[in-house]
């Protein structure tokens, strides 16, 4: 967190007793804030010592923002209960970014459970807003929070619920919810930053969520098809979910809440035949985004998209080298459709490919060495490598030897396998391991 606001302009809201705290500790480190702000206009100058003798920091109103550079000014919010939230509402209003610096004046800062999506991560899935997808992994559920009848007061509930989490963390050292999330690889003991970031990964994963694809591994359609989902993707159709995902979105974005470049995914069915497509379209405009498809059909508005952002991609699971097995894990046979769609997407921006492991189903010798003529074919230049997770007794022995063999594959032909962190990192080195054995 310090080191964040080395060469910024800080101001501290709050000239009470906390904001004295943390000035003697930004103080301490090297940090003098500009000024102090206060609605009390009583209150003139905050006394504090540094290297010199005592010094005396002034204390102006809110007017005094007006003037500032919205961009390297970092503001902290001294008060904590609940004129913090009047405060945050007040700042935000008038376009600032915040830092939460609650757990700085405590001198010993203890190592905890720390999970960066909390900060900055939005996901609205087929039933409720989370932070994240990593439940579909096998882990314990996330927080989830339930949609509202309209995106202002579903992002305000959200916000608030999102606060309170992140205020028990700060003001305990303790992740609240670390039992619920138990096992997950995100999370990860260490000294937290402290910092409330703007939000800037958006997931639009809300139904209804059609697909030309009947993929043996899908959790709607396929042969593991959940009926409850199934259920809440028709539910969602009648109350349109994506119509409370967008004005959601519109709220934040009014209200000072997203990063200046977020990252948008479109991960519910397939986007080129969504029937808001279009809403969506708008809503991502020219922002980074990673396009979800099947890539059963050309959509000029992708190709704008990773034509004009860099940092967008499309990503399609192919999950073969061959069209029988491409047909077989499918449902249906475009194989050839596919890849020349593929070829005309590429020559706009990134394309991303994914291989989802199957034992017995398309790791053979053909479709590991067909696929990675393909990628060759259409210069891919990175493939993530994954797994049906809902294997019976999950990773095995099998499916780490496939993955390491067409991650070999992949490696001869100047291809980077991404192998996703769900894996582990005990499995990564078996993977390492089954490459220098079998080749």
């Amino acid at each position: 967190m310090l080191q964040k606001l080395q060469g910024k302009k800080v101001v501290l809201f709050g000239a009470g007793k906390n904001g004295k705290k943390v000035l003697d500790k930004l103080v301490e480190n090297g940090i003098t804030p500009a000024y102090f702000i206060d609605n009390n206009p009583n209150v003139k100058f905050v006394e504090y010592e540094n290297n010199t003798g005592w010094e005396r920091l002034c204390v102006k109103s809110s007017d005094a923002l007006m003037t500032e550079d919205k961009h390297n000014l970092k503001i902290i919010i001294t008060p904590i209960g609940s004129i913090y939230e009047e405060i945050e509402a007040q700042i935000r209003k008038m376009g600032f970014e915040i830092c939460i610096f609650l757990y700085i004046i405590n001198n010993d800062v203890k190592k905890m459970l720390y999970c960066d999506r909390i900060y900055s991560n939005l996901v609205f899935r087929g039933w409720c807003i989370s932070f994240c997808c990593e439940q579909s992994y096998g882990y314990k559920k996330s927080p989830e929070f339930p949609y509202h009848d309209s995106g202002e007061a579903t992002m305000k509930n959200f916000l608030k619920q999102r606060e309170k989490i992140i205020k028990e963390e700060l003001n305990t050292g303790e992740l609240c919810i670390a039992k619920s999330c138990e096992g997950c690889i995100r999370l990860r003991k260490s000294e937290k930053p402290l910092e409330v970031n703007k939000i800037n990964f958006i997931n639009i994963g809300t139904y209804p969520a059609p697909c030309q694809c009947k993929c043996v591994y899908c959790s709607i359609f396929g042969k593991n098809g959940n009926k409850t989902l199934k259920s809440e993707m028709e539910v969602a159709k009648k109350s349109n979910l994506i119509k409370i995902a967008s004005e959601s979105i519109s709220f934040l974005q009014q209200h000072n809440y997203i990063s200046q470049d977020p990252f948008f995914t479109m991960g519910s069915g397939e986007i080129t035949i969504h029937p808001y497509k279009k809403h969506i379209y708008d809503v991502v405009g020219d922002y980074s985004a990673l396009w979800f498809s099947n890539g059963f059909v050309y959509d000029q508005r992708i190709a704008d998209n990773i034509r004009k952002n860099k940092n967008s991609k499309i990503f399609v699971s192919i999950d073969a080298g061959t069209q029988k097995t491409y047909h077989t894990i499918k449902g249906v046979n475009k194989f050839d459709a596919v890849l020349a769609n593929l070829a005309s997407y590429k020559k706009s921006g990134n394309v991303l490919l994914k291989y989802i492991i199957l034992p017995g189903v398309n790791d053979s010798e053909a479709d590991l060495n067909g696929f990675a003529k393909v990628c060759c074919n259409l210069g891919i230049t990175k493939v993530q490598l994954s797994w049906d997770y809902h294997v019976k007794g999950g990773l095995n022995d099998n499916i780490l030897k496939s993955t390491a063999s067409l991650v070999k594959k992949l490696e001869d032909v100047a291809v980077e396998p991404i192998i996703i962190n769900e894996f582990g990192e005990a499995n990564v080195f078996k993977i390492k391991n089954f490459i220098e054995q079998i080749f």
